[in-house]
């Protein structure tokens, strides 16, 4: 497999180079996609096959993933596998993984992802309708012709959205269930608010993309429940934590739904409007 990686790094430690590390031998390249303020080619120098690109400024998750997915197409490479900074790879289950998709990629099954519990661990695979975007094995040539991650959602929804069109045009993203790949989810940092991991500008970002996957994919917002999921997200900023807290978050979920109202994308205060929908290079 002509395989390389796509990493995405926001103020990356020392962990973020030896989680690279776990997986770098198994492909050609890694590309690291860097969306801090700062140059942090000092750490990306310790990964022998890297190549570095510093953004000196957050452009989004979906913007990163692009520019490294261009320019491993560029480069000529096939397949890619995009990762977290804060995801990492045992090498049996990675060999596991990249062993299984070798023998199931075709024309139609262009997405592979694997299993991040392990309740989920066993020897078969699974057709899915949506995953996240670290561990996803994406065919490149799939990536450019469904329009690529959409970049006016900037982060949140971004990997859901593209499964979305991966499927809505013909193609399959199935699940290896035998390969478990080690993903650390947000944690908390407020004891107070243990289900409000995110700060207000975050659960604009998760309020406003949710709404416009209606607008963009209406048959998907509903087959996977995004009304209940809508609803409990606007429930815990409304009634959960401390009211000063509360009252701030409020006020994110208004602008979230003044912002859908009047079609507006893009990073929270540099707000684009987007009159049509569609998916063009960006």
């Amino acid at each position: 497999m002509n395989l390389c990686s796509v990493t995405v790094w926001y103020n990356p430690d020392k962990s973020c180079v030896e989680n690279i590390l776990t997986y770098s031998s198994a492909v050609g390249k890694c590309y690291i996609i860097d969306n801090s303020s700062f140059d942090n080619g000092i750490l990306a120098a310790q990964i022998k096959n890297c190549v570095y690109i510093s953004n000196l400024d957050n452009l989004g998750i979906a913007t990163a993933l692009n520019i490294g997915c261009k320019k491993a197409l560029a480069d000529g490479f096939e397949w890619c596998m995009t990762m977290d900074q804060d995801s990492s790879w045992e090498q049996t289950e990675l060999e596991k993984y990249l062993t299984a998709i070798s023998s199931l990629q075709s024309d139609v099954c262009v997405s592979f992802v694997p299993v991040i519990s392990f309740s989920n661990y066993g020897e078969r695979t699974t057709k899915i309708t949506k995953d996240i975007t670290s561990g996803n094995i994406i065919c490149l040539s799939a990536w450019k012709a469904v329009g690529k991650f959409y970049e006016p959602f900037f982060i949140d929804e971004v990997d859901f959205e593209f499964c979305y069109r991966l499927l809505e045009n013909g193609y399959e993203i199935t699940q290896i269930n035998s390969a478990y790949m080690i993903h650390h989810l947000g944690v908390a940092k407020n004891f107070v608010l243990p289900l409000l991991r995110h700060n207000g500008v975050r659960l604009y970002y998760m309020i406003r993309n949710i709404l416009f996957i209606k607008k963009l994919h209406p048959h998907y917002f509903k087959s996977e429940k995004y009304s209940r999921l809508l609803f409990k997200r606007i429930f815990r900023i409304i009634f959960e934590g401390i009211f000063c807290l509360r009252l701030k978050n409020i006020l994110y979920l208004i602008r979230a739904v003044l912002d859908y109202k009047k079609n507006h994308l893009g990073k929270f205060d540099k707000p684009t409007k987007i009159r049509e929908t569609t998916y063009e290079s960006f």
